[in-house]
C-alpha cells in the first residue's frame, strides 16, 4: 500500500469518529426527558460555573436629573462597568443605551475610576449626545468635538482635552482616529498583536503537516495568510 494509503485511513477514521461525536449531541437532546434528566444530572455533579450578574440596585446617581428613573437593566449595566471597566450596552433599540453609558461614565468620573471619560459616537449623532448628556445630567462640565476638530483648530481643542478638567468628553469616531497613540503603547500593541499571530501561524503550520507530512506547509492558503498578516 502507498504510504499515503496510512494517513489517507487516520483521515477517514477522524471523520467517522467526528460524524459519531455530532450523532450523539443530537441524540442527547431528541428526547426531552433524557435531555432534562441529564442536563440536571451534569450541573449538579460537575458544571462550577456560574454566569455572573450584576445587581445595581444600591446605585444612587448623583447629578443626575431627579425626574428621570433608571431601569434595572441600565443601573446593571452601570454597575458592570464600576466593577470591571467594561460591558456591552445590548439593549434593545429604545430601551435606554444612551442614558446607560452616560450613567457610567459619571459614575467611573465621580467614584475616581477614570480621570476623564471620552464617548465616540457618530458624526451624525454627536450633537443629539451632547443634549442628551446635558439633559441626564445638568450640571456636567462637557467637551464635545462638533465643530472644533478641524485642521485649524485640532491642535488647540487636544490641548484642551489634555488639560481641562471635564466630566466627559464626547467626540465622532473620526475625531478619535485622528488623535495618535504614544509611541510605547503603539509599540507594546503591534507586539501583542504579533505574539497572537505567531501563535496562529505555528498552529496553521501543524495543521497542513498533520494533512499532509511531505508537503510544504508554507504552501498553505492559512498559512499564506498568517504570513502577509504578520508583513502588514
Amino acid at each position: 500500500k502507498p504510504r499515503g494509503g496510512l494517513f489517507s485511513g487516520r483521515r477517514d477514521a477522524q471523520t467517522k469518529a467526528q460524524e459519531l461525536k455530532d450523532r450523539f449531541g443530537e441524540w442527547i437532546w431528541d428526547d426531552p426527558e433524557r435531555a432534562n434528566r441529564l442536563h440536571r444530572y451534569y450541573n449538579d455533579n460537575f458544571n462550577n460555573i456560574v454566569t455572573l450578574r450584576y445587581d445595581g440596585r444600591h446605585q444612587v446617581f448623583p447629578g443626575m436629573d431627579p425626574s428621570f428613573r433608571m431601569n434595572p437593566h441600565q443601573s446593571n449595566f452601570v454597575w458592570q462597568i464600576v466593577t470591571t471597566g467594561t460591558g456591552l450596552a445590548a439593549h434593545e433599540t429604545g430601551s435606554g443605551k444612551t442614558a446607560s453609558l452616560i450613567a457610567a461614565m459619571m459614575e467611573l468620573r465621580r467614584l475616581g475610576l477614570a480621570r476623564k471619560p471620552a464617548l465616540a459616537c457618530l458624526k451624525a449623532n454627536v450633537e443629539a449626545m451632547t443634549t442628551d448628556f446635558l439633559r441626564l445630567y445638568p450640571g456636567s462640565k462637557i467637551l464635545s468635538t462638533a465643530d472644533v476638530f478641524d485642521a485649524k483648530s485640532r491642535k488647540e481643542t487636544i490641548a484642551r482635552i489634555a488639560t481641562g478638567d471635564y466630566d466627559a468628553i464626547i467626540m465622532t469616531h473620526d475625531n478619535l482616529n485622528m488623535i495618535k497613540m504614544t509611541p510605547e503603547v503603539t509599540r507594546q500593541y503591534i507586539r501583542d498583536e504579533l505574539e497572537e499571530l505567531d501563535a496562529a501561524y505555528q498552529g496553521a503550520v501543524e495543521d497542513a503537516l498533520s494533512d499532509n507530512p511531505r508537503k510544504d506547509p508554507k504552501g498553505s492558503r492559512a498559512v499564506k495568510a498568517l504570513e502577509n498578516a504578520k508583513k502588514t
